[in-house]
């Protein structure tokens, strides 16, 4: 999926409004002179949308923005009969950053993603691109103005949707991340795989690896693995235990592999992180008896 972000220092002329049917509808962007946006809500059908390489999939209902600076195509799926409403703004000054995930949209300006899930808010964005159309239509010089505004309201309601959905998605994940940090802590002697964390969790693996990456920047493989050496560091030096033995307690069977791990989370190899000796900080500064 990719999200957007713009900026924009002025209100949109509009280009034009219109519903469109038809059994096959295939377009393709990116070689316009004016810069402008499209926002379409799709009445009926199935409709992808390929830019650059990736793909998304825009359903009944969904809310679709094409930036059409960009190198967007588009194209009808199946044989239902497709339906849009759709709507042009023209700017003579527009503004924009395209992001590939969601966690790097934020900032000031209209944020959103290129294509907008079903929901109640997007009923409304219908209904408002239906309003302009209409009006433009019949009175276009006469609504001009206000259709315009009307425009910048509905990428309002899209940004409004989007940071809505960004920071109840970040609660959630949150907590997914603390179940899973608990888990992981609770268990660090055995060998932990992604499914038992998803188990515990109730979610599933890729929804929990997905949301412990968001709010950590950490795969869970290696979170585990600094969890594991931790361990080891303390096994060896507090407990006094062998290295080969406290690889076993954490439950990692190939030493070698174990060892590039301690010298690449703690930085110093197991028997220089021994040798080290530990001050007693409590005792700094006192005079000897």
């Amino acid at each position: 999926m990719y999200y957007a972000k713009l900026s924009l220092s002025e209100i949109p002329e509009i280009g034009f409004a219109h519903q469109h049917y038809c059994h096959e509808y295939k377009t393709t962007y990116g070689k316009n002179d004016r810069k402008s946006v499209e926002i379409a809500y799709v009445n009926s059908g199935k409709i992808k949308i390929r830019l650059y390489d990736k793909e998304m999939y825009a359903e009944k209902g969904s809310v679709v923005v094409i930036l059409r600076q960009l190198p967007i195509s588009t194209l009808t799926v199946g044989d239902e009969m497709h339906s849009h409403c759709t709507v042009l703004g023209e700017f003579s000054d527009l503004d924009f950053e395209l992001f590939e995930d969601e966690k790097d949209a934020f900032g000031d300006g209209f944020m959103f993603p290129l294509v907008t899930e079903a929901c109640k808010e997007t009923e409304q964005i219908a209904k408002c691109l239906l309003k302009i159309a209409a009006d433009m239509a019949n009175e276009r010089e006469k609504r001009a103005l206000s259709s315009s505004v009307e425009f910048l309201n509905v990428l309002k309601t899209l940004d409004e949707i989007f940071r809505k959905e960004k920071n109840s998605k970040s609660s959630a994940f949150v907590s997914i991340y603390e179940k899973a940090v608990g888990y992981i802590n609770d268990n660090v002697h055995k060998n932990i795989r992604l499914s038992d964390i998803a188990r515990f969790v109730a979610k599933s693996p890729n929804h929990v690896s997905h949301a412990f990456k968001a709010v950590s920047g950490k795969t869970i493989s290696s979170y585990i693995n600094e969890e594991k050496v931790k361990r080891i560091a303390y096994l060896i030096k507090g407990e006094g235990l062998s290295f080969e033995d406290a690889c076993e307690r954490v439950s990692l069977c190939d030493k070698t592999y174990g060892y590039r791990l301690f010298k690449k989370y703690m930085g110093i190899t197991p028997s220089e992180f021994v040798s080290v000796k530990i001050i007693d900080r409590d005792s700094r500064g006192k005079k000897k008896q």
